[in-house]
């Protein structure tokens, strides 16, 4: 055993930005930065040059439906509301991500919001746990955060595969 190395691996750290204008959240406490970070982190670790970088910051709001229509509407045009929404800072392609090259040790990422009623409504439909649904759309976002998306169906089954894995790491089965 004395020709055993050990070799001290630092991880990123991931900060995330929580602002909170719904307090329907308040009745799931285990919804906290601690456990988005955790869920961010994990996705994250995936992506080898992604996980590189020093210091990596997301920003999320846990708001309303009313918010999500407003945002939906600004951003996207659709005057609805909806789930999830993310909001890269800078654009990538999942396709292109292994040659990604951070040019500094510090990257923010990107903005994300969460829509209450629709996602309390989504995970019933999909008769999901509220918190592991919650999950799912996190690891959904940042993922779209990191490029992916789901316009054609190779693309799709990307996404869903990363969300499978991740998913799956969490004890989560996917909810669709």
């Amino acid at each position: 055993y004395n020709n055993l190395k050990y070799t001290k691996i630092k991880l990123m750290a991931v900060s995330t930005e929580v602002s909170c204008d719904c307090k329907d959240w308040s009745n799931y406490p285990k919804i906290n930065g601690s456990m988005l970070t955790k869920t961010v982190d994990l996705v994250l670790s995936r992506f080898k040059n992604i996980y590189s970088i020093e210091k990596l910051d997301i920003s999320i709001l846990l708001t309303d439906d009313e918010r999500m229509k407003n945002l939906n509407l600004e951003f996207r045009g659709k005057n609805k509301a909806t789930d999830v929404l993310s909001f890269p800072d800078i654009e990538l392609n999942w396709q292109e991500l292994a040659n990604y090259k951070p040019t500094s040790d510090h990257l923010y990422l990107g903005d994300i919001a969460f829509g209450y009623q629709t996602v309390a409504k989504q995970s019933i439909e999909m008769s999901s746990d509220f918190e592991d649904y919650f999950k799912h759309l996190l690891i959904h976002a940042v993922l779209h955060l990191l490029g992916y998306d789901h316009v054609d169906d190779d693309d799709a089954e990307a996404m869903e595969a990363m969300e499978r894995e991740a998913l799956l790491e969490l004890g989560i089965k996917m909810s669709y």
